[in-house]
């Protein structure tokens, strides 16, 4: 299963925006039958600019459907 969850995460990046993997990474990949659903993670990578500042988490955004 590793061998396919790394060919499904080529196959991302070659069709999602190259920069979205400068903020997120990939979790999971799920392949149903009419769907693949991927979860992403946020990376912990503050601003440019906000390094020496303490920022606050302020919680997610509801799961997105493209």
């Amino acid at each position: 299963m590793e061998r396919a969850k790394d060919q499904y995460s080529i196959l991302l990046k070659a069709i999602l925006p190259s920069d979205l993997f400068n903020y997120f990474e990939i979790v999971q990949v799920l392949v149903n039958e009419s769907t693949i659903d991927v979860h992403l993670d946020e990376l912990n990578i503050l601003p440019e600019g906000y390094q020496t500042e303490k920022l606050i988490s302020k919680g997610f955004h509801p799961a997105v459907v493209i």
